[in-house]
């Protein structure tokens, strides 16, 4: 082992287009890319051989406003190992063409694939599987050409990193992002709570045996309140831990916050007074075996805010 290692890393913009995709005359013929195709009643026809002729009907086509014209891609080298990014979701198939075509052409062994990286295109598929319908083939923004075009693309950058130049990468055909546009507007004037500290409803158990608790609490421009399950012990109130010693809070899947505004700043936006209703909603069922089961006693939510 060692300290010092080699890095490298390599950034491109690429145009999504159906010129830079290599569309022809006639195919995939949607200026602005489209999508949830085969979904119009032909969706994945179980062949497994044959095109699906209903992937030529899409249920979503794209337009100037909304299009994703460009996306980005990262290639790293880290001593002996070579990173790539794809910018959505790669299925197993086309993960494994694009690191054989790295290890053919480029001469690296050791590839790691991170998809859902700096964009998400939806799905990432090779051309059969486009063709043959199904969920994943509909998530798709640019048709059956877009995952060939992010694997070329992709080993075209890795090539850079076997080179000592400094690589230009600047592409003209990629238009500036324009990230916000400066408009006018006028701040919402926060407004001071009705009934600050006061509960709404004391816990009660859904009917999925979620625990419930409201309360009033501020304005969600000043106010984010933190909530923490506690228990009784040794006549104390004591967060409650999970065997890795931290706190059960607010931050996990378990449990979500509800907030709620009366008058709404659309209704009424001059308001000087609002109630500002929060809501703890705890999940205590789950369909597969936790890491930690909870035993029969007295538990609240503490909350800070």
């Amino acid at each position: 082992t060692t300290s010092q290692v080699d890095l490298e890393v390599v950034n491109m913009r690429v145009p999504l287009n159906r010129e830079a995709l290599g569309y022809k005359k006639g195919e995939f013929p949607h200026k602005y890319g489209a999508g949830l195709c085969g979904l119009m009643g032909s969706a994945c026809d179980g062949d497994y051989i044959k095109p699906n002729p209903g992937m030529k009907i899409c249920g979503m086509i794209g337009n100037k406003e909304s299009t994703i014209s460009q996306t980005r891609l990262t290639a790293l080298k880290l001593g002996d190992y070579l990173m790539v990014t794809l910018p959505g979701e790669p299925l197993c198939s086309l993960g494994i063409e694009l690191r054989e075509k790295i290890k053919k052409e480029v001469g690296f062994e050791n590839i790691l694939i991170w998809g859902y990286s700096q964009d998400h295109l939806g799905y990432l598929l090779l051309p059969d599987d486009w063709w043959q319908g199904g969920y994943e083939a509909a998530m798709n923004l640019w048709g059956w050409k877009l995952g060939e075009y992010l694997i070329e693309k992709s080993t075209f950058l890795t090539k850079q990193l076997t080179t000592k130049e400094r690589e230009d990468n600047s592409n003209p055909e990629v238009e500036k992002l324009t990230l916000y546009k400066d408009e006018e507007y006028t701040p919402i004037k926060l407004s001071k709570s009705t009934k600050p500290g006061e509960t709404a409803k004391s816990p009660v158990t859904l009917p999925d045996k979620s625990i419930s608790f409201s309360w009033y609490g501020g304005d969600s421009g000043v106010d984010y309140p933190q909530v923490v399950v506690e228990t009784y012990n040794d006549k104390k109130w004591k967060a409650l831990k999970r065997k890795n010693g931290l706190p059960f809070d607010d931050s996990t899947y378990e449990t979500f916050l509800n907030y709620k505004v009366k008058p709404t700043y659309k209704e009424d936006a001059d308001k000087d007074g609002r109630e500002f209703l929060w809501e703890i909603v705890w999940k205590t069922q789950h369909l597969v075996p936790q890491a930690m089961v909870l035993e029969k006693g007295n538990y609240r939510f503490h909350i800070q805010g």
